[in-house]
C-alpha cells in the first residue's frame, strides 16, 4: 500500500501472522479498527475493508428483533478460542455501517463463509446466471435494465469502477437504496430493515448457509 501511494496513518491492517509487525486481528483489535475506520467521517468520503478470515453463524440473541429461528452471520476473532466472542452482524453493523453520515460511502469485501448479510445491510442483489444475463449482454450493461449501483458496472474494465469488486459475480451487492412499498428496487431482494445514512455496498464469497 505504501508504495501505491498510500501514507501508512492512511490505513490500519491486523494480520494473523506471527512474523508480521501488524496488530494481530483480536476481538478488541477487530473492534478497535472498525471504530478507527467509521470516526471522523464527512460527507464525501469514502471508506473501504477487505476481511478475509473464518466466518460463522450462531443462532440469534433472546433480545434479538429478528424472526424467531434466526441466524445472526459471524466474524471469528483470533482469540475466538480464549473467551472472547465472535463477532456478530449486527455488531458489524453497529460499530461500522451507523456512525456514517449521509453522503460518504463505504464498501467492504467479505471474503469469508457465511457472509451473505454479515453487515446487516437491507437489500441483497445476488450474481448468479439469471441475474447477469438478465442486466447485462457480451460483458455490457443492457441500456434501462441494470437495477441501481450497477448502472456504471463495465465488465471488460473491472478496474475502472470500486463497484466492481470481482466478488459481484460470485457473491451479493447489497445496498441502502429504497424500494417501492418498503421493497427492493428491481433486481435486489429486501432482507432487512435498518437504512444506514450512508451508501454502504457489501460485496460476499458466500451466502448465509455457504462455507468457501
Amino acid at each position: 500500500l505504501e508504495a501505491a501511494g498510500w501514507n501508512r496513518q492512511e490505513f490500519l491492517m491486523l494480520v494473523d501472522d506471527a512474523e508480521s509487525q501488524c496488530t494481530p486481528p483480536t476481538h478488541d483489535a477487530i473492534i478497535s479498527g472498525f471504530r478507527w475506520l467509521s470516526q471522523g467521517v464527512n460527507p464525501g468520503d469514502v471508506r473501504f475493508l477487505h476481511y478475509s478470515g473464518h466466518g460463522g453463524s450462531l443462532p440469534i440473541e433472546p433480545t434479538s428483533s429478528k424472526p424467531p429461528g434466526s441466524m445472526d452471520q459471524t466474524i471469528f476473532p483470533l482469540d475466538h478460542d480464549q473467551g472472547k466472542k465472535q463477532i456478530r452482524d449486527y455488531v458489524i453493523y453497529d460499530e461500522l455501517v451507523k456512525p456514517l453520515p449521509l453522503g460518504s460511502r463505504l464498501t467492504a469485501v467479505m471474503d469469508c463463509c457465511h457472509s451473505g448479510t454479515v453487515v446487516d445491510l437491507p437489500y441483497q442483489f445476488v450474481a448468479h446466471q439469471f441475474s447477469m444475463t438478465k442486466y447485462f449482454h457480451n460483458g455490457h450493461r443492457i441500456p434501462g435494465t441494470s437495477p441501481p449501483l450497477l448502472k456504471e458496472l463495465d465488465l471488460h474494465h473491472p478496474l475502472r469502477n470500486l463497484k466492481l469488486v470481482p466478488k459481484l459475480l460470485v457473491g451479493r451487492l447489497e445496498s441502502k437504496l429504497d424500494g417501492p412499498d418498503g421493497g427492493g428496487p428491481e433486481g435486489y431482494r429486501k432482507v432487512g430493515n435498518i437504512i444506514p445514512d450512508a451508501d454502504v455496498l457489501m460485496f460476499s464469497g458466500c451466502k448465509d448457509w455457504q462455507t468457501s
